[in-house]
């Protein structure tokens, strides 16, 4: 994690040092990325720069923390949005996201994030302990959730609905961030396999 050092900055010196990492992190994976581009960029000074920050490491999970909570807020206002309806937040949430990676500076950045990241830097970005930066998003979602509109059995059920429709997130994501599936494309299916899931749950509540 960033040092105390950095937290105790300007929100505007951070925002400047976040976007010169967004920018060459988008540029290349984080094996390739220079720290003298991002201080060049950022306008600090290289030993600033350790101040702040423990390695380039640090930085790189720094910005995908920052990407993660920027998703779990989006999301979860969503949910709130549609007064807990979880199915019609996933479906304006991934076509948001879809959008936003319409830039070629915003789909390298992501697929950049996914490529570099190992399993150390995923368990920093999971909101599995109170401590966690998403918590409070992890939580406020989960209470916001009308889970009456699903019509499901149980907590179980439920959980495996998630693992499902992460499941389709996070394939489509992959596929569209290498390049195996175009946006146009990655919307229809995920329309297709959305209703799938809408009509299955649907008859469930009519039976």
């Amino acid at each position: 994690m960033p040092k105390k050092t950095f937290y105790n900055l300007a929100p505007e010196k951070r925002e400047l040092i976040s976007a010169a990492a967004r920018k060459e992190f988008a540029r290349v994976p984080l094996a390739e990325a220079s720290i003298a581009r991002i201080i060049k960029d950022a306008d600090i000074p290289r030993g600033s720069f350790y101040q702040y920050f423990e390695d380039k490491d640090d930085l790189f999970t720094q910005i995908a923390a920052e990407e993660v909570k920027e998703k779990f807020v989006s999301f979860t206002n969503k949910v709130i949005q549609k007064e807990g309806d979880l199915l019609s937040a996933v479906e304006e949430f991934f076509e948001d996201y879809i959008n936003h990676l319409g830039t070629e500076e915003n789909k390298n950045l992501e697929r950049n994030i996914f490529l570099s990241m190992n399993e150390k830097m995923r368990n920093r970005m999971v909101p599995t302990h109170k401590e966690h930066p998403c918590m409070e998003e992890f939580k406020t979602v989960m209470e916001a959730i009308d889970r009456k509109r699903l019509g499901l059995a149980s907590e179980k059920e439920f959980k495996y609905l998630s693992k499902m429709l992460n499941g389709i997130l996070f394939r489509l994501l992959t596929q569209f961030l290498n390049d195996i599936t175009s946006k146009e494309e990655c919307l229809e299916i995920f329309s297709f396999e959305m209703d799938i899931i809408k009509r299955g749950l649907k008859s469930r509540q009519t039976n």
